[in-house]
């Protein structure tokens, strides 16, 4: 098998239980494929359709879901390897890193995952989004400062004259006679 990684985790029973006995597992099990022959089999459903991304329940192929439950058993503790084995029908999401090329288009900018996505089981989403976000906030105080000492060295000569203006009219108005 190619490498892999398997993680298992409580969650809310059907009645959203969280006490022991109510609650459910859910598995996930990442595995390695190269592009092509076998993650193109993999992908095909059924019915042979091809599909691009994923397998919802039900459509993965008997020998795929036979082909999990055999490495299982064979490479994952018993406990664990019951819970693979005991899901009726398992589905298949291919999960595949992203890099943006860009990260500005305009007046739009990717951050998070948009701009950037690993496997979810780096476990860094959260990390990278907030660091995204700290990034994106310091850039647009560097740009809302330029902005501004821009507005006020443009506005400098008219808010002057405005200033004499009415600093001259005011004047008037406080004449004693």
């Amino acid at each position: 098998m190619r490498t892999a990684l398997y993680s298992c985790t409580p969650i809310p029973g059907p009645d959203g239980s969280v006490e022991p006995g109510g609650r459910q597992l859910k598995f996930v099990w990442y595995r390695n494929y190269l592009e092509g022959g076998d993650l193109e089999e993999l992908l095909t459903d059924t019915t042979g359709h091809r599909h691009d991304t994923s397998l919802p329940p039900g459509s993965v192929k008997d020998t795929h879901i036979a082909e999990l439950r055999a490495a299982a058993v064979s490479r994952l503790p018993e406990p664990i390897a019951r819970v693979v084995c005991s899901a009726a029908q398992p589905f298949l999401q291919v999960i595949y890193d992203v890099d943006a090329p860009r990260m500005a288009f305009g007046r739009v900018c990717l951050i998070g995952d948009a701009a950037f996505a690993v496997r979810p089981h780096a476990a860094a989403g959260s990390a990278k989004a907030a660091a995204d976000a700290w990034a994106l906030t310091e850039a647009i105080g560097v740009i809302v400062l330029s902005l501004k000492k821009m507005a006020v060295a443009d506005r400098r000569p008219a808010c002057s004259k405005a200033f004499r203006r009415y600093k001259s009219r005011a004047a008037g108005l406080f004449v004693s006679s």
